[in-house]
Parts: structure tokens; sequence; C-alpha cells
């Protein structure tokens, strides 16, 4: 996210689509969609990697946890 609050970049990998079970009409449609997906408990690290890449920096690889569109983790 840029700091008005907007996507600057999203890219959609193959296979993306039924991982997360949300159609890519609905990333589309909705820029921040992928933001909404991240787990709870996980956000501040991946919020802190998406501030490191805005820096210029290149924080090492992470793991994190999605919500899917039918609720599971």
């Amino acid at each position: 996210m840029n700091r008005y609050g907007r996507a600057v970049c999203t890219i959609h990998y193959p296979g993306v689509f039924q991982v997360t079970g949300y159609t890519e009409e609905e990333y589309a449609g909705q820029p921040l969609l992928w933001c909404s997906m991240i787990y709870a408990e996980d956000k501040d690290i991946v919020m802190g990697q998406i501030a490191q890449l805005l820096r210029g920096e290149t924080p090492p690889p992470i793991r994190h946890r999605i919500t899917r569109k039918n609720g599971s983790i």
C-alpha cells in the first residue's frame, strides 16, 4: 500500500483463485481484498514487511495465514 492507502501493485499467480476461493473478478473489483484475507494475528508482520518494501528495503520471505472466502484458515 502506498501512503494514501491504495494498493501499489498486486500480482495474482496461477492457483491463487483456487486457494483463496475468490474469483479474478472479485480481486479486480476489490483492490485491497488481499489485505482483508490476512489472518488477524499475522497482520502486523505482513504490514511490517510492506513498510520495508515501501522504504526500498528487501525483507526476508515470510509465511502468514489467510482467511479464505469460505471462512477457513
